[in-house]
């Protein structure tokens, strides 16, 4: 979810019956919220399950009312965490609170899934609620509701993915046995993309690092890099790069060149992202927050999951709230071929930036869309 123009809620209207399934996600993460609703489905028809999620918003309803009454109707929050869900302002400040207050006082439940790798950890509150990593509890209580539910299925299929997950860091055990680091990570990083809470990972990281507490810093430095690479963790490499420009100089693996040139990579984009992070802070501290922010929003396109360009990003969201909300309801218009919603959004945006390139890009594309033929 994204905030904007902040409108007052509807009023109550009295006490809501709680009877829906609310999904909460950030629209970076589309690709896994319909996922999850092809898993849904089967639910959806046999079972009578009512899910709600921003998608129902219809053009022109005010979305923000929309989402506060859909969470006083839930009875059940599912909530899909990535980084770009922790970064989204609007869910941290909207969103989660609402949906801890209903838990705490009206016997919401919440259940949340880590489809990303993320820090969850730093935010205490989700472990007060279930992971779907811990489905069992979950399926008791829809059989109490429902005595015909039938969840055979959904546990040979959740086994499934459990043995999975657990083949692959078998696999793990076995390479680093053989010394063989390289196939360790690639091993663990599949059995995480699988799985990402299967506890065995944690046991086996704990293993791995009072073995790696014997090897040489070289070495040491090389394995850490193939795994910060691995988790994408480019942040990490470039604030540690000239450990890693050393122990790469001194690798003699067959993977040295492969190495060198993803080093290369790396430290070029992240010299990209800190360019970019500069120039919009400078634009920033002019005043100019609208433009600040489309800076950023174009970088973060590219590199969704630098933390410290999505906190940048965040934290200028609220210095031009009223641009970002337009951009934002354009694009996501535009995405359902609203056409003639999305061009009114950057319309709308544009006279309150006029220097904007991303409402100007719209609108040409809308027009072009529009009429084809036109010059």
């Amino acid at each position: 979810m994204s905030g904007g123009e902040s409108n007052p809620p509807a009023g109550d209207g009295g006490k809501v019956e709680r009877k829906e399934l609310f999904i909460s996600y950030s629209h970076k993460d589309r690709y896994f919220l319909e996922q999850f609703w092809v898993f849904l489905k089967p639910l959806e028809e046999d079972y009578g399950l009512q899910r709600w999620d921003d998608s129902r918003i219809k053009s022109g309803d005010n979305w923000r009312d929309e989402i506060q009454q859909a969470l006083k109707r839930a009875q059940v929050a599912m909530l899909l965490v990535s980084p770009h869900f922790l970064a989204s302002d609007f869910i941290r400040r909207v969103e989660l609170p609402s949906l801890f207050e209903a838990a705490k006082h009206d016997g919401m439940k919440i259940l949340w899934l880590p489809i990303r790798p993320c820090s969850w950890r730093r935010h205490p509150q989700f472990e007060q609620y279930q992971s779907v990593g811990s489905l069992d509890p979950t399926l008791a209580e829809m059989k109490k509701v429902n005595p015909s539910f039938d969840d055979v299925e959904i546990m040979a299929n959740v086994q499934g993915v459990r043995t999975a997950s657990s083949l692959h860091i078998a696999q793990a055990r076995v390479a680093a046995s053989r010394g063989d680091l390289q196939t360790v990570q690639a091993e663990i990083t599949r059995a995480a993309a699988i799985w990402p809470n299967n506890p065995e990972i944690q046991s086996f990281s704990t293993d791995m690092t009072k073995v790696s507490e014997k090897a040489s810093p070289q070495v040491q430095a090389v394995s850490d890099f193939d795994q910060l690479d691995s988790q994408h963790n480019y942040r990490q490499i470039f604030d540690d790069k000239e450990k890693y420009i050393a122990a790469l100089a001194m690798d003699d693996s067959n993977k040295k060149s492969e190495r060198k040139e993803k080093l290369r990579d790396v430290l070029s984009r992240m010299q990209e992202i800190e360019t970019s992070i500069m120039r919009s802070q400078e634009i920033a501290r002019r005043g100019d927050y609208a433009g600040a922010w489309e800076g950023i929003e174009v970088t973060f396109g590219h590199y969704p999951d630098d933390q410290k360009l999505g906190q940048l990003r965040a934290d200028l969201t609220t210095q031009a709230p009223d641009f970002v909300h337009d951009i934002r309801q354009a694009k996501s218009d535009e995405e359902k071929k609203e056409y003639g919603s999305s061009l009114a959004w950057y319309l709308r945006s544009q006279s309150r930036y006029p220097m904007s390139d991303l409402s100007k890009q719209g609108i040409q594309r809308i027009v072009r869309l529009i009429m084809p033929d036109a010059s």
